[in-house]
């Protein structure tokens, strides 16, 4: 279920982090995306999967050698207006 985000008001839902147990905000809709998983560069792209793994990579098209179809969320902090409010000092 979605709701507003307290600093930009757009709606994000939450989804258990596998490597911390701690709920991540995420943007409500699933996204499919090819993406050449691991550290090529700096990763232009964090999706966070159902399970709640986080998926980094670059961004390709399907017919590049290695890509991936990924499913997940987009997490909130890449497209809120105000993410600075939630970060630690």
């Amino acid at each position: 279920m979605a709701r507003p985000c307290r600093a930009c008001q757009n709606p994000i839902k939450f989804i258990e982090a596998l490597h911390t147990g701690r709920p991540m905000p995420v943007d409500p809709d699933l996204t499919v995306e090819w993406v050449l998983i691991g550290d090529h560069g700096n990763p232009e792209i964090t999706l966070i999967t159902e399970r709640g793994a986080t998926i980094r990579g670059r961004r390709v098209t399907l017919t590049h050698k290695g890509a991936e179809k990924v499913e997940g969320y987009v997490p909130h902090w890449v497209t809120c207006t105000h993410p600075e409010r939630f970060r630690s000092p």
